[in-house]
């Protein structure tokens, strides 16, 4: 890899035996294909400058939109291992790619979707990878949102490396995205919030997580509560989330914090969304009595003491809700088809930290809509 210290060398040569065997195979590929420069992420960085990161990262959008090939070292699961050698006898192709190390990573995520073509040395002998470009492009603007929303679905279910490093590996698919979503609609001017479209945002906001026993929330500071980036593990969308409409809510106003302007796409220190809605206090119940081996949490009405038709799925293994049980819930949109084919009036739980401040801690359902026939509109703010 490239410092500071070695980076006046580097520029006059760079010897065969310096390289990892991955880079030295794409070197070979490169030179087979007569393209006459190769980029490397980590050999064209600095590795020990936060500013020259910043700055390389910003430009990923450009470098692989503008690339003849990108060459993904799927069945490489280092930099020391390569990939050119014996392949395996052929094997029929299927449509899901879990198998390569390289299916399950967040490493280079955006690398497999901008570029206009990818070569990839697969082990699972694929050769070609759907994306959402061209289809993405020719269809209509709904579609790209959903795109979105399957996108980070996938994206949040692989590993990182580096935590930290979640909503930087996104970013320039996140640029990408802005400027075909300006191409369909000139107007609209989307704004990106530590993962999402402000455009969406509310019906974005009802995420929930798949892996609740396996995944405690990241120990540092990913992003907002109400962020699919503050938590670890996937994560998915209500199916018919874009279609249905806000229930008693509305989005007063959204912020984050950027951690460099460098990187506008990139990640947060701070973020805020503010509503006007409904809340209604509940109590968290389970079965054994115990609130966190069980995905879907029974809940009462805390004034009624009556049960409610409905759960409560925790963002994370380690949520603090507090010896009372008591969440409040904020719905946001009714006429979901969760779970089943009846309607559910869902939204997200949030518990109070002060003031009119409250922070996320799940997805909240319900059938039970007669709970806030009585409640007042709250302005709250999420964190």
């Amino acid at each position: 890899m490239t410092t500071s210290e070695n980076e006046k060398a580097y520029m006059n040569e760079i010897a065969w035996s310096k390289l990892p065997q991955t880079i030295t195979d794409a070197t070979r590929v490169a030179q087979h294909l007569q393209i006459p420069y190769l980029w490397v992420d980590s050999m064209c960085i600095l590795q020990d400058s936060r500013a020259d990161k910043d700055q390389e990262i910003s430009r990923l959008r450009q470098y692989f939109r503008g690339a003849y090939v990108t060459i993904i070292a799927a069945s490489a699961k280092s930099s020391t291992e390569g990939f050119l050698g014996i392949r395996p006898s052929h094997s029929p192709r299927y449509s899901c790619e879990t198998g390569t190390w390289y299916a399950r990573s967040g490493l280079s995520y955006g690398s497999r979707q901008l570029h206009p073509l990818t070569l990839r040395n697969a082990i699972d002998g694929s050769t070609a990878g759907s994306a959402y470009g061209e289809e993405a492009l020719a269809s209509r603007r709904v579609y790209l949102r959903a795109a979105w929303m399957s996108l980070v679905s996938d994206y949040s279910g692989r590993k990182m490396t580096h935590a930290r490093d979640k909503l930087v590996a996104l970013a320039a698919l996140a640029e990408e995205f802005a400027v075909v979503l300006s191409q369909y609609e000139p107007s609209l001017n989307p704004k990106y919030l530590a993962g999402f479209w402000e455009h969406d945002l509310l019906k974005s906001l009802l995420w929930h997580t798949v892996d609740t026993a396996k995944s405690p929330r990241p120990t540092m500071y990913l992003g907002p509560t109400w962020s699919w980036v503050s938590t670890n593990g996937r994560v998915v969308f209500p199916s018919d989330a874009l279609h249905s409409e806000p229930w008693h809510c509305q989005l007063v106003s959204a912020v984050t914090s950027l951690a460099t302007t460098v990187l506008p796409y990139g990640p947060v220190t701070a973020g805020e969304v503010r509503i006007v809605g409904l809340l209604k206090e509940l109590v968290v119940t389970s079965m054994h009595g115990q609130i966190d081996r069980y995905r879907y949490l029974r809940l009462l009405d805390a004034s009624r003491k009556a049960e409610v038709s409905g759960g409560l799925i925790l963002d994370s293994l380690t949520e603090e809700i507090g010896a009372s049980r008591k969440v409040c819930m904020l719905p946001l949109s009714w006429k979901y088809a969760f779970l089943t084919v009846d309607d559910w009036l869902c939204g997200i739980a949030v518990v109070p930290i002060g003031g009119n401040h409250y922070r996320r801690v799940g997805f909240i359902f319900t059938q039970d809509e007669w709970m806030f026939e009585l409640d007042r509109q709250h302005d709250i703010v999420v964190i």
